[in-house]
């Protein structure tokens, strides 16, 4: 009855796209409900969308709070010109 009414961890199932795919393309894109995901397989690919690229993506829709909970500022979770002053 191992994992019987439950669904696996999101970490689960993009360690296991990585698997799948690694070594093959630089990346791959797949849909999470209707929302959109691009999962870089390629390291070397990585580098010129975070840090050339930065400034484009700014907006995660992650929750964030910094009154309540000051813990979400951070780069993952901030958005807009909060993002912008973090990142530096």
């Amino acid at each position: 009855m191992k994992g019987v009414g439950s669904k696996p961890h999101i970490a689960d199932v993009l360690r296991r796209f990585y698997t799948l795919y690694s070594g093959q393309p630089p990346f791959i894109d797949f849909f999470a409900c209707l929302k959109p995901i691009v999962l870089m397989l390629d390291l070397v690919a990585i580098r010129p969308i975070w840090v050339v690229n930065a400034d484009h993506l700014q907006d995660r829709g992650l929750y964030n709070n910094v009154s309540t909970d000051p813990l979400t500022q951070n780069l993952i979770q901030l958005d807009g010109t909060a993002w912008k002053e973090l990142h530096g």
